[in-house]
């Protein structure tokens, strides 16, 4: 094991290029947890930039989505919009440049020589397997390091790949290296692969997957210890949450951090084929945020239902007052109920049936903290105040900044540092702050003063954790833009 990881540390190094620094605070090892890991060589302070990292190769995800996207700059596209050349693959037409782009023009003539059944119209099968299409052009080097990589194969990932194939008259089926490369690079692409985005993902265009090596070294936890981002250009950005003392491993996340511990793990299960088993999945109260407990169904009860064995998916629940017990099919028609409820009113769009149903539900069925009730206070965040269409009352702010600082304290019991769903809240809450300011009574002059200053450390925090990012809000990036500008004019004044 000790020669791979070598080997595979010179690879990195040389994938890394000018990204790669002399004083790299990252070494690869064995995990505790099986197979190869990142682990930190000194210690490493919080926000500090741990690596960056560019992908060996990029393109649409594998999903099922029926919109097409141009495969070069990635905006929406018709599906008759093809490319002239006869490869089939999504190109603009309102744009020369994809067509003739040098990185397309190497997968048209390769995809075109295995000439498309359907060339006039986007075949989604194709579109599916460009990804590992793409693997089949990269330079020796870059390849045999995705070779290096883990691939747990599935039957999705041939599946998928097979579907493609079929899809082409002239595939080099004499060739069998060829198929067999593609599977790999599904299989590698299932396993390690990154969401990633050309653009803001306030803008309108699809988001891509990228195989990013170093990145994908970092093995899961459901409280990570890094935050990453991506610019413009790809490039990955994992910068540390906390402090990381020597010798602890650097651990990423493939989850969503306020889910709880049953859909994290049945998610975990099937899209990255493990089950996990960290000091946050062990413990039924989840580190004591309660993101999974439901209300006891004894009345006279104020207790909480929790798993008894959290890592077994089937568990019986009781309650931490009262010793009921339900079986874990009640449970989860409980939640299957709840979870249905939600979407609906989230796909409804309207902040106010989300906060009558708050009103109703959060007392009865479900504790403040639940999973469930946090996406609903998550849908408040982001939407009051920033939608148009909606009229906002001065307690449907004050209700959005409680629930701001109930999640910041739910992040704070995880252990989850400074994370960028943070950032995110602390912008929001800035945001909200600023909009009470103006239709609360005025305070003492000293007091707003005071109230000011704290407003714009939430600002400067967010900012100073998101700039890099190009996820960043855009509202966020404007208004720190127009600040720059109006303190440069005044030093221009000053002097």
């Amino acid at each position: 094991m000790d020669s791979d990881c070598d080997a595979l540390r010179l690879a990195l190094v040389h994938h890394l290029g000018a990204l790669h620094t002399d004083d790299y605070p990252w070494a690869l090892g064995v995990s505790p947890l099986g197979g190869r890991g990142l682990f930190a060589v000194r210690d490493i302070r919080t926000d500090e930039v741990i690596f960056e990292d560019h992908p060996i190769v990029v393109g649409p995800r594998a999903g099922r989505d029926e919109d097409a996207t141009c495969v070069v700059c990635h905006a929406h596209v018709s599906r008759c919009e093809v490319c002239p050349r006869g490869c089939g693959l999504p190109i603009c037409n309102t744009n020369s440049t994809c067509a003739s782009s040098e990185n397309h023009v190497a997968e048209c003539n390769l995809v075109a020589s295995w000439k498309p059944l359907k060339p006039e119209t986007v075949s989604n099968s194709i579109l599916r397997a460009l990804t590992p299409i793409r693997s089949l052009l990269l330079p020796p080097e870059a390849l045999a390091l995705l070779n290096m990589l883990q691939a747990n194969h599935c039957n999705q990932s041939e599946v998928d790949i097979n579907r493609a194939v079929a899809e082409f008259s002239n595939f080099p089926h004499n060739n069998p290296e060829i198929l067999k490369q593609l599977y790999k690079t599904s299989a590698v692409l299932n396993t390690n692969a990154f969401e990633t985005k050309l653009v803001s993902e306030y803008e309108d265009r699809k988001s891509l997957r990228g195989l990013y090596p170093l990145a994908c070294m970092m093995n899961h936890q459901c409280v990570p210890n890094v935050r990453y981002c991506f610019d413009a250009k790809h490039v990955m950005r994992v910068q540390a949450t906390k402090v990381i003392p020597r010798g602890e491993e650097i651990f990423t996340s493939y989850i969503q951090i306020f889910w709880g511990t049953y859909a994290r793990r049945v998610h975990l299960t099937a899209t990255k084929d493990f089950m996990c088993n960290c000091a946050r999945c062990t413990d039924p109260t989840e580190c004591g945020t309660y993101l999974s407990a439901l209300c006891c169904p004894k009345e006279s009860c104020k207790g909480r239902m929790l798993p008894v064995n959290p890592l077994h998916l089937g568990s019986a629940w009781s309650c931490d007052k009262c010793s009921t017990q339900l079986n874990n099919k009640k449970i989860a028609r409980v939640q299957d109920v709840l979870s249905a409820q939600i979407i609906t009113k989230l796909r409804k769009g309207d902040p106010k049936l989300v906060f009558d149903f708050l009103k109703t539900c959060i007392n009865n069925i479900m504790p403040g903290s639940n999973q469930f009730i946090v996406e609903l206070k998550l849908f408040i965040i982001w939407n009051v105040g920033n939608n148009e269409k909606y009229d906002y009352t001065l307690e449907d702010l004050q209700a959005k900044e409680k629930f701001c600082l109930e999640l910041m304290e739910l992040l704070e019991q995880m252990g989850a540092g400074e994370c960028t769903i943070k950032a995110l809240i602390y912008f929001e809450l800035y945001k909200c702050r600023d909009q009470l300011a103006k239709l609360q009574p005025k305070e003492d002059e000293e007091q707003e003063v005071s109230n000011r200053i704290l407003n714009r450390k939430l600002l400067d925090r967010s900012w100073s954790m998101l700039k890099w990012s190009v996820g960043a809000p855009p509202q966020l990036r404007q208004l720190m833009q127009r600040i720059d500008g109006i303190q440069e004019k005044e030093l221009e004044n000053h002097h």
